[in-house]
């Protein structure tokens, strides 16, 4: 009972993590996303030869805290942005970081394949935000999840630069995943109808793209 007390104590969790390398999701940062946003969610992802995709790297603080959480060896952690904002990036074969747009396709058909994690904490453009939902959701694998940060932005009229909010976006496809076959008579199953679910907390959305298709 004493080892198994020590053990626990001794395995860091997702938040410490991000205190100690100076995340703005951690508790010590702007937003708290992690204790009760990613954690729970990406637990079961922990020990997994999982690929991630970070979209947004700046200092590299999320790219060292995903280094550290998925231990595999086998794991991928694959970081994006539109320039070298320096920082520390972390030097292993697990960990690779690609400047381009989040919203470029040529730029986007270089990463991998798929993810069973993308994170889009880019730019916070909702023009931008909702072209790579687009073109990325299709590469996220059954059971993998989608999650898109910082949704306050759709009250800055800086990042409403699209028809939609990125709010508004994501309340359509909630819409969406709810009508097929129903008041809209949706005559085939569409992207939306391959989520499983949606959870959305204070500032972020993790979709989850359904195991069974």
């Amino acid at each position: 009972m004493l080892f198994s007390s020590t053990l626990k104590t001794m395995i860091k969790t997702l938040d410490q993590m991000g205190c100690e390398q100076g995340t703005d999701r951690a508790s010590s940062g702007l937003h708290d996303y992690l204790r009760k946003g990613y954690e729970p969610i990406l637990a079961p992802f922990r020990h997994e030869p999982i690929v991630l995709l970070e979209m947004g790297v700046l200092g590299g603080a999320g790219i060292r805290m995903w280094n550290e959480y998925f231990d595999n060896p086998l794991a991928r952690i694959v970081g994006i942005d539109i320039q070298d904002y320096g920082g520390v990036i972390p030097k292993n074969s697990r960990v690779s970081v690609k400047y381009g747009s989040q919203s470029d396709p040529v730029f986007l058909a270089t990463l991998p394949p798929t993810f069973d994690i993308i994170i889009d904490d880019a730019g916070h453009f909702a023009h931008d935000q909702i072209l790579s939902y687009g073109m990325l959701w299709s590469r996220v694998r059954a059971g993998g999840w989608y999650i898109i940060e910082d949704l306050h932005t759709a009250h800055s009229s800086q990042h409403c630069n699209g028809s939609l909010t990125i709010t508004q976006f994501i309340g359509g496809i909630i819409t969406n995943m709810q009508d097929h076959n129903g008041p809209a008579g949706m005559a085939k199953l569409t992207p939306d109808d391959q989520i499983e679910q949606i959870v959305i907390r204070k500032g972020i959305a993790f979709i989850e793209k359904r195991l069974i298709q």
